[in-house]
């Protein structure tokens, strides 16, 4: 995958819509919980290796000071404010690349939440009796103190059998594939993005 070819974030990361019926047990959603938790780890290691080229140095220093920022918000903060300097500093460099690290910082905002909901989700199996038969199995939810990721009230609604679920996901592993098959996706378009950049920057 290749940064062109990342279809616009908001279309690209947007949420799942909530299945009825989980996981008949627990072991496949906690791997792929662990397995997408791993392959952010590689976005992000990724993207400490742009900080690095932008603050112009070789020196381990630099993804020491990236990585000692605590929130995404203010690792992307950084790499926006990098790149300003590092594109008017490098101005041979090409201005689609600039447009190119843009488009894949827009990505790795939207990635971000998708991350965090799995990070602080929870597993739980859950059944729901429907006119003498089970729906329900292992999902992912969110934990109840989580009031960006949960409503304050059910809304009980006779046509909706879920309705008193107060989270606002509800994973299968099936879902979790789906997002570890986009972070490594994003994995490569940044890998990639990486080697263009350094070669563009050994030109000058």
């Amino acid at each position: 995958m290749k940064v062109d070819d990342l279809p616009p974030p908001h279309e690209y990361w947007s949420s799942l819509p909530s299945k009825t019926q989980g996981d008949a047990e627990s072991s496949k959603l906690y791997m792929y919980v662990g397995l997408c938790l791993s392959q952010w780890e590689s976005i992000e290691n990724h993207f400490a290796d742009i900080f690095q080229t932008f603050i112009d140095t070789k020196s381990h220093a630099a993804k020491r000071a990236y990585g000692s920022i605590v929130s995404a918000a203010g690792r992307r903060d950084a790499l926006e404010a990098a790149a300003e300097v590092f594109f008017a500093e490098w101005s041979m460099i090409p201005e689609v690349e600039q447009k190119r690290f843009m488009h894949l910082l827009k990505h790795f905002s939207r990635a971000t939440g998708r991350r965090n909901e799995i990070a602080h989700g929870i597993a739980k199996n859950l059944g729901v009796h429907i006119q003498g038969r089970v729906e329900g199995g292992w999902f992912l939810f969110p934990a109840e103190y989580n009031s960006n990721k949960t409503s304050a009230f059910a809304g009980p609604d006779i046509q909706n059998t879920w309705s008193f679920d107060l989270g606002l996901y509800r994973y299968t592993s099936d879902d979790l594939s789906h997002f570890y098959s986009r972070f490594g996706e994003l994995a490569q378009a940044v890998e990639e993005y990486i080697v263009m950049l350094k070669r563009e920057h050994l030109k000058q």
